[in-house]
């Protein structure tokens, strides 16, 4: 396919990633969202005209396309479809781009792996396979060059076992501004809807979050900080590779969420339609709580649509869209799959104040929090 060529008037091919039983994969750029993300086009041509083999080609690629979709949408493991149609006689799949490297640039011939090093590979190449089997797929070219991984180093770092709750907001801000006396916006300086010293402090913007972490820095002599996004995921899965770091579904026995809506094959559960205290749902293998469900939490980076380009090394990415920030791990609000691992929301400005929003913080001085 020539280089430059607009598919459906919007994705864009860039360059030629490679060939295969399917067809030919592409990288392209999708010309209709904002700051023009960068996708997976794989193109199936069948080298006949005949309707006979056509009509073959068609329900072959009906039923990967199918099988695409509900591998995506199953598996944080397995890259999303987010198109698929025909032109004419020509057959094509829109993918999320991973980026990264795939892992034979990793693998050096004759030297041995380190037992933990193969561990955490193979727990995400199983667990992929794993819903693949679940759906009644097996994968009969696995190969180190067809195995995409994004990798990033992030250092130490101390979480709170909680989001800040309404006791410790209010130890820290404990004087009011200006305008919050005028404005009368802080009923005794805790802007909480739901009322409760041990639930989450909530209706607090990304401002109010950073002006709580700078309080807290200048009182204990430590550096505290709303967490970059690498750190929230790398501590929220806590070494899992499921939507959930309790598993691959989620119920209202497990976090507060809109528990009257459905994930996978789960039964209605209870909607609460509130904040519940911190603490009183399972925690995660690092023994942290909360981390879905509850309040979404500020994460201190600045907004962007995907990953290409973030830093490796853990750090916020603090050169995008500056008006807004990432959330993180949905609210009591929200649906379960806004509460996954994985799931990021931008909708809100760093400005805005709302019942649905809290934040946990981090420390690089070396105490637990």
């Amino acid at each position: 396919m020539q280089l430059g060529k607009i598919l459906r008037q919007r994705y864009k091919i860039l360059d030629t990633l490679g060939s295969g039983g399917f067809g030919d994969t592409y990288l392209a750029q999708d010309l209709d969202l904002p700051k023009k993300p960068k996708c997976v086009v794989k193109h199936l041509s069948p080298k006949t005209s005949d309707p006979a083999v056509l009509s073959i080609a068609q329900k072959l690629f009906d039923r990967e396309a199918e099988a695409l979709y509900e591998l995506g949408k199953d598996s944080d493991q397995i890259p999303k479809l987010f198109a698929h149609f025909q032109e004419g006689t020509e057959f094509y799949l829109v993918q999320e781009y991973i980026e990264g490297q795939d892992i034979s640039k990793e693998l050096t011939p004759g030297k041995k792996l380190s037992e933990s090093y193969t561990i955490a590979l193979l727990k995400g190449i199983l667990s992929a396979l794993a819903v693949a089997h679940q759906n009644n797929i097996i994968h009969r070219d696995i190969k180190p060059e067809n195995l995409m991984r994004r990798k990033v180093d992030v250092p130490e770092f101390f979480m709170g076992k909680y989001p800040v709750t309404q006791a410790q907001w209010q130890a820290v801000m404990e004087k009011k501004n200006f305008w919050q006396v005028i404005m009368r916006t802080r009923n005794e300086n805790n802007p909480s809807s739901f009322k409760g010293a041990n639930r989450p402090v909530e209706n607090v913007s990304w401002n109010d979050a950073t002006e709580y972490c700078q309080k807290l820095s200048q009182i204990t002599g430590k550096k505290y900080c709303l967490p970059s996004e690498s750190q929230w995921e790398y501590a929220c899965r806590a070494g899992t590779t499921t939507p959930f770091y309790f598993g691959k579904t989620i119920t209202s026995e497990l976090a507060n969420y809109r528990g009257s809506s459905t994930y996978a094959d789960e039964p209605e559960g209870k909607y609460r339609g509130k904040t519940t205290d911190v603490g009183i749902f399972p925690p995660n293998s690092f023994g942290l709580y909360d981390m879905h469900g509850n309040v979404w939490e500020w994460c201190a980076d600045y907004w962007h649509y995907n990953y290409e380009g973030a830093p490796v090394n853990g750090s916020a990415w603090l050169d995008g869209n500056e008006n807004r920030s990432p959330l993180r791990g949905g609210s009591w609000n929200d649906y379960p799959d806004d509460c996954r691992s994985a799931y990021r929301d931008y909708l809100s400005r760093r400005g805005i104040h709302d019942c649905y929003t809290g934040f946990r913080i981090v420390c690089s001085g070396g105490i637990t929090l």
